[in-house]
């Protein structure tokens, strides 16, 4: 099972599959093992657009370059299961505690946070990596890591992620002191500032005509000067 599960993640599953799957050469000179069954080309023709089509915004449709002899459709399906298998990978190891494999999926993370839009998480996963790998101690980086992963009951595969948990226990928190339910007289000695109403008010003491003032001396300087 071991050795054909390798033989399907390399001819399904991996970079280098996706990257021989964009070129027919490729494929002819790939081992055997390795090589996905040959199909017959079903590449339907493109459509032309109707001039409705053409005012809608939606997915803009994807052609291939001149000469192009990969598959496509292949490659699509080959990138979708290695990426699959990542969070797979993470569904297993989350609950088994297993923080290792966590982080090397998350360090696997870090170059397709390069490759998308979000930014913020390619920053926040370099800077994990860096504070982990380069800044901390061994003895921070181990208690960092045996945070990550919480388990309050005690029992096998029932890990949690440590914000998760943090979630949780706020939400179970709001429920047990009734936070959106009325309770008359309640007060625990903090009042937040209602910005918008005080802003309303301070705008109908004299803000709003202290800012007409303002401009009106601004335009009439301008005015002067022309």
């Amino acid at each position: 099972l071991l050795e054909q599960a390798s033989i399907i993640r390399e001819r399904y599953a991996c970079q280098t599959a996706y990257e021989q799957s964009l070129d027919k050469l490729e494929q002819d000179d790939d081992d055997e093992d390795l090589e996905p069954s040959i199909g017959i080309s079903t590449t339907p023709e493109p459509a032309e657009p109707t001039g409705k089509s053409q005012e809608e915004e939606g997915p803009k449709t994807h052609k291939e370059p001149p000469g192009f002899d990969g598959d496509r459709v292949l490659s699509n399906a080959i990138l979708f299961l290695m990426e699959f298998g990542w969070w797979i990978e993470l569904n297993y190891a989350i609950p088994e505690g297993d923080v290792g494999r966590v982080f090397e999926i998350l360090k696997i993370f870090i170059f397709t946070f390069a490759g998308s839009s979000n930014q913020n998480y390619l920053r926040y996963m370099l800077d994990l990596y860096a504070l982990l790998e380069f800044e901390c101690s061994p003895k921070l980086k181990e208690a960092l890591l045996n945070n990550w992963l919480i388990n309050l009951t005690g029992e096998l595969g029932k890990f949690i992620e440590g914000d998760l948990m943090q979630t949780k226990v706020l939400l179970q928190l709001y429920k047990d002191e009734e936070l959106h339910s009325f309770c008359s007289g309640r007060s625990m000695g903090h009042a937040a500032v209602n910005q918008f109403d005080r802003g309303y008010q301070r705008l109908e003491n004299g803000k709003l005509t202290e800012y007409l003032e303002h401009s009106a001396e601004y335009a009439t300087l301008l005015h002067e000067m022309e």
